[in-house]
């Protein structure tokens, strides 16, 4: 039963966990709003830069701009894998469950430690600086791929790991536009 629950509510914690570490510049657009209904039984009661709700029956999210909390810095929507949705502008599909992830940063590792996650973790960066014991584990057994070094991110690893998400690490004259056009979500810490 506990590992149905994690499976089942996987994609939900990843996104709060992305939510609550959320911490770049606007995108190039942002979601519209328009058509985003809150929801009336889970919302936040501290936390004050995302809003959970619905757009067209679909669980939603909106990031807003930490710089200028009245903005939407983004919109992400959570689907089947086997649903077809056309998204409105701004949004992006986080699709659940989530398989696969990858970051950059190790600080996620705790966040997916918490509930079992670390099992999803298929890319790291910087395996020579890498304390936890379980992640160690995985990557001498070939389970996670070392996807880069520092701030430079070896393209071709981070592809073959084969990510449903990758969590950023933000540094200068990053873009992300390369990743989310093959596929692969990439969203900042």
């Amino acid at each position: 039963m506990k590992a149905y629950l994690i499976e089942k509510f996987l994609p939900s914690i990843l996104l709060q966990s992305l939510i609550l570490l959320v911490s770049c510049g606007p995108r190039k657009y942002a979601a519209s709003d328009v058509s985003f209904q809150s929801d009336s039984l889970y919302f936040t009661k501290y936390a004050k830069l995302f809003k959970i709700g619905f757009v067209d029956s679909h669980r939603a999210i909106l990031v807003m701009n930490p710089w200028d909390s009245t903005q939407i810095w983004g919109g992400f929507i959570v689907l089947n894998r086997k649903e077809k949705y056309s998204l409105p502008r701004g949004y992006q599909k986080i699709y659940q469950p989530v398989r696969t992830i990858a970051t950059t940063s190790s600080t996620l590792f705790s966040h997916l430690q918490g509930f079992n996650g670390l099992k999803h973790l298929s890319g790291v960066t910087d395996t020579a600086y890498i304390i936890n014991p379980q992640v160690k584990l995985r990557i001498r057994k070939g389970l996670i791929e070392e996807i880069g070094v520092g701030n430079q991110i070896f393209d071709e690893k981070l592809i073959a790991c084969d990510p449903d998400v990758v969590f950023f690490s933000l540094f200068p004259g990053q873009d992300f536009s390369k990743y989310e056009k093959i596929g692969i979500l990439a969203l900042p810490l």
